[in-house]
């Protein structure tokens, strides 16, 4: 999407992009197919870990450096989406001892 930047970066590491990083191929647990995905595999693979992302968030973000808090993330409810807009909330002034792991958190830890 951006030739400038993939020229800049070919001049700077002597690779492509696409030589620099690779394909990244797995097998979809759900459908058994091959899958070969390019730079940022990311969404294709995952999801079916059941592992979530936010991305592009704006807002007043900057605010919560460095403060504590519960994020909450309420995505449109539609079953079969791979993305969607999501309203993304910091509540403040929560206590310090809950510990919420849910199951996204739970896949990164079993492994």
């Amino acid at each position: 999407m951006r030739p400038d930047l993939a020229e800049e970066f070919t001049k700077k590491h002597g690779k492509t992009p696409g030589e620099f990083f690779g394909t990244f191929e797995y097998t979809h647990k759900k459908s058994g197919r091959k899958v070969s995905a390019d730079v940022f595999p990311f969404h294709n693979w995952a999801f079916q870990e059941g592992l979530l992302h936010a991305e592009n968030l704006g807002g007043d973000i900057e605010m919560m450096l460095g403060k504590r808090c519960v994020i909450g993330a309420f995505p449109w409810r539609y079953e079969g989406l791979e993305g969607c807009p999501c309203r993304i909330v910091c509540f403040l002034d929560v206590d310090d001892k809950i510990e919420a792991v849910g199951d996204a958190a739970k896949a990164i830890l079993r492994n």
